[in-house]
């Protein structure tokens, strides 16, 4: 399940596993502004990323993480 919430102050968009495994490395979305900060979380733990923004275009990449089913992964783009 893949959702996303805009705000005035950013975006966050989740990802939630429902089933069978998923390995990523990177996470891409549209964004309307450049954010001043991404973050990551898998579940409540913040995870490390580096982020590149242009054209409106988001890129989120991170070392290689292994979902499983019922597993939450935000990524939190502040204004």
């Amino acid at each position: 399940c893949l959702g996303q919430e805009r705000r005035s102050s950013g975006q966050t968009n989740s990802l939630i596993l429902s089933y069978g495994k998923l390995n990523l490395k990177s996470f891409e979305t549209d964004l309307t502004q450049k954010p001043k900060r991404v973050s990551l979380k898998l579940g409540d733990a913040p995870l490390p990323c580096a982020f590149s923004f242009q054209d409106n275009h988001l890129l989120v990449a991170f070392n290689e993480l292994n979902l499983s089913a019922n597993q939450r992964l935000d990524i939190v783009a502040e204004y």
